[in-house]
């Protein structure tokens, strides 16, 4: 190898290397099973699906106008009857009784997330159940005055941030979904009786496929070893872990 081609290997790894360093410092674990980025200082935490007041923030913006959100028709009758097929396995019907409503301008919170739920059980119904719950996320995110210092979590629609995530990593979206996770598990944290074996597993286990696929080993072992410390029989995370650098041993 020539000179020239040495010193632009080497360029090469240190950008690399500089790269990989600057996307962990862009990440920080907020408890033992939640990572965010590093600009999240404030987390908005709500228990139905209404904007919230300035009285509800955890940093209100004194010097931002209110925003004002008409309210949507909440349907509630077709809601529930979408939810009577839903839980009958009639997956593509409960998705027709809302069908008609959802390219109205104003659509409840409620209405999209059971329309994208039903959706996301349909066959072939993905890619319409992710613009759906794009579309979800975004109005929550609105309504819980989302930005780049404020993290909005609505615990009703704690299912939606996981099915959202997982077709986001379905999509190489693995950053979008990663933060879906981290909001997914943080409700799991504040509502243990959620926290159901076999759906905590699989987002720890999520969390760490992302992880690898963003390039950070750190947290991809954070989230290998919690798995396998809370689900030693877990097979999934092994491919990723092996794929580790080795940890660097201290200096004597």
């Amino acid at each position: 190898m020539s000179y020239v081609k040495k010193c632009w290997s080497v360029i090469a790894l240190l950008l690399l290397l500089l790269a990989s360093q600057s996307g962990h410092a862009q990440w920080k674990m907020v408890n033992d099973d939640c990572a965010f980025p590093t600009s999240k200082r404030y987390f908005n935490s709500v228990a139905d699906e209404n904007p919230v007041t300035d009285a509800d923030l955890d940093h209100p913006r004194k010097s931002s106008p209110k925003a004002k959100f008409p309210l949507p028709q909440p349907h509630a009758a077709e809601v529930a009857q979408s939810e009577q097929d839903y839980n009958a396995g009639r997956f593509a019907k409960a998705a027709e009784h809302l069908k008609p409503f959802i390219n109205q301008k104003l659509v409840a919170p409620r209405l999209l997330n059971q329309y994208a739920r039903a959706l996301y059980r349909v066959p072939g119904g993905k890619p319409q159940s992710y613009i759906a719950y794009q579309r979800l996320i975004a109005l929550l995110d609105s309504y819980g005055h989302e930005d780049a210092a404020t993290c909005a979590i609505y615990l009703p629609f704690s299912e939606a941030y996981y099915k959202l995530a997982t077709l986001q990593m379905d999509n190489d979206q693995w950053k979008l979904a990663a933060y879906n996770l981290s909001r997914f598990l943080y409700i799991l944290n504040m509502v243990p009786a959620w926290k159901a074996n076999g759906i905590y597993e699989s987002a720890l286990q999520y969390q760490t496929e992302c992880f690898a696929e963003m390039g950070n080993p750190t947290l991809c072992r954070q989230y290998g070893k919690r798995t396998l410390k809370l689900f030693p029989r877990n097979e999934y995370v092994g491919a990723y872990m092996a794929r580790l650098p080795p940890v660097p041993k201290p200096k004597s």
